[in-house]
């Protein structure tokens, strides 16, 4: 049996939990069992500590950036799709919110086996504009929909989703 190809999708490699959590589990997984890809923007002060990690396949993108930009979201959600087939991704993990939406959609565009999605925090605030706020929660609704598995890292965002599905 051959190895597992898993594409992690983050929107942003800062200083950050989500992006702390990504390289730990990218660091940790087994090698010989998976071939590791990794989707990103091209920004992020901890780029070069994912470049350092050996058997890892990095793919960097102008356009996936975190505010909600059609003339990049469009391309970015094509990038991804035709890097899933070009590699043949059996699982797409994402984190992070644009990239869970964007990640998500073209993972199922592209019929991949296994679709899952880390919450890291929910796009969607009290202090938000409605019409802003219930945008984030329509598309967060769409993108749970085209997930096979929600990992959610903290009860406040648990119940938080919960109260808003």
């Amino acid at each position: 049996m051959g190895k597992i190809n898993i594409l992690y999708v983050i929107t942003k490699l800062e200083l950050g939990g989500a992006q702390k959590h990504l390289l730990s589990l990218i660091a940790n997984l087994d090698k010989s069992k998976f071939n590791i890809f990794l989707f990103t923007s091209k920004e992020g002060l901890l780029l070069n500590d994912v470049l350092a990690i050996s058997g890892l396949y990095i793919k960097t993108s102008p356009n996936l950036t975190r505010p909600i930009n059609f003339f990049k979201d469009l391309p970015a959600l094509f990038e991804i799709y035709s890097f899933i087939r070009k590699h043949n991704i059996d699982i797409v993990h994402t984190h992070s919110s644009k990239a869970g939406i964007v990640g998500r959609l073209a993972a199922r565009l592209a019929k991949v086996k296994i679709i899952i999605h880390t919450v890291h925090g929910w796009p969607f605030n009290d202090y938000q504009r409605f019409i802003v706020r219930y945008i984030y929660i329509w598309l967060e609704r769409l993108a749970a929909r085209l997930s096979d598995k929600l990992i959610i890292v903290s009860c406040f965002d648990k119940k938080k989703g919960l109260i808003n599905r």
